[in-house]
């Protein structure tokens, strides 16, 4: 059921960005790495939408790529989604900064004992520099408190505005 709700979040935000119009329209993706406490590796994909100046809302996803060993034992993140609010803020014409909060879910594999999936509230930020009107590169980080603890997760991404 948490897996349901963490897709059909995903989905509907991802539908509403690509139903923008595409030249100045708001829409954006971005496409980089993410680190779970910098145990273990994914690809990242992201959508958003931005429908006021300050404001937007994002979906994300990403799969698993690099593990960890704990204890003679493989762990690994093999996919997550998520879906936040995010309200950003212009330091001058290149920087920006950004605040995000919304539902994430997350679905480790521990090996020999099969996987599970964590989800809850998610919360975060960073700094977005733009190259120009539709490029640019994001450094973001988020908290995330799964229901089992907390997951501090940084990603890096390629920003393409539309």
């Amino acid at each position: 059921m948490k897996f349901l709700k963490a897709t059909l979040t995903a989905t509907a935000l991802t539908a509403f960005a690509m139903s923008a119009q595409a030249q100045d329209s708001g829409a954006y993706v971005n496409v980089g790495v993410e680190t779970f406490e910098f145990d273990t590796y994914n690809i990242l994909g992201r959508v958003g939408y931005n429908f006021a100046e300050y404001f937007g809302v994002e979906g994300e996803g990403s799969f698993g790529v690099i593990g960890t060993e704990e204890f003679g034992v493989d762990v690994d993140t093999d996919w997550s989604l998520g879906g936040y609010f995010v309200g950003r803020y212009p330091l001058g014409e290149s920087f920006e900064i950004f605040g995000r909060v919304g539902y994430r879910a997350v679905n480790f594999s521990v090996e020999g004992a099969g996987s599970d999936t964590f989800d809850g509230i998610a919360y975060g930020g960073g700094l977005q520099y733009n190259f120009d009107e539709f490029n640019g590169v994001r450094l973001g980080y988020t908290g995330a408190d799964l229901g089992v603890g907390t997951a501090d997760i940084i990603d890096l991404a390629y920003v393409r505005n539309f």
